[in-house]
């Protein structure tokens, strides 16, 4: 004998939950003009952004590492999301600009936090011990406004707040 509460498997029950479930989760629930302008503009940065993403990987399959890693960056202007520095690292450090790798690679493990699995974490970590030694310092002097560029990438406005890698 069954007990009759909700927790038996009763197969026409299970249908009918399924069922219920199914038709909430895909019915259209209008949206206010703004979310849905708001909506629409996700959307065409998300699109964009996957373009770029997209380029940046064919342009690293072929060796354009600093043309990739601008790829990358683009992707990320138009869709911040954490995972991207870890593309710019890869392309940067490729590139030899270990500087922008270092600051990507390390972006990407602060920004992702506790998101990032172990092993990726491990391996993003034996990369930044390998780039930091290769990574000088140079200490710059100048007037306030003065603008830094280094690799052909704006890092700053003097006065200068700190490390630019």
């Amino acid at each position: 004998m069954k007990p009759n509460n909700f927790r038996c498997f009763d197969p026409t029950r299970q249908c009918l939950c399924l069922l219920v479930w199914l038709m909430w989760s895909t019915m259209a629930f209008p949206l206010p003009a703004q979310e849905i302008a708001e909506s629409a503009s996700n959307a065409s940065s998300n699109a964009a952004a996957r373009k770029f993403y997209q380029q940046g990987i064919s342009l690293f399959d072929a060796g354009e590492f600093t043309k990739a890693a601008a790829a990358f960056r683009a992707a990320y202007e138009k869709k911040a999301t954490w995972k991207l520095h870890y593309n710019i690292g890869q392309a940067e450090a490729a590139a030899k600009r270990y500087g922008l790798a270092l600051e990507s690679f390390e972006l990407y493990l602060v920004q992702g936090g506790d998101a990032v699995g172990e092993d990726r974490r491990e391996e993003v970590t034996q990369e930044i011990r390998r780039i930091r030694v290769l990574v000088g310092v140079l200490k710059v002097n100048c007037d306030g406004g003065a603008e830094l560029f280094i690799d052909d990438l704006k890092r700053g406005t003097a006065p200068f707040e700190g490390h630019i890698q």
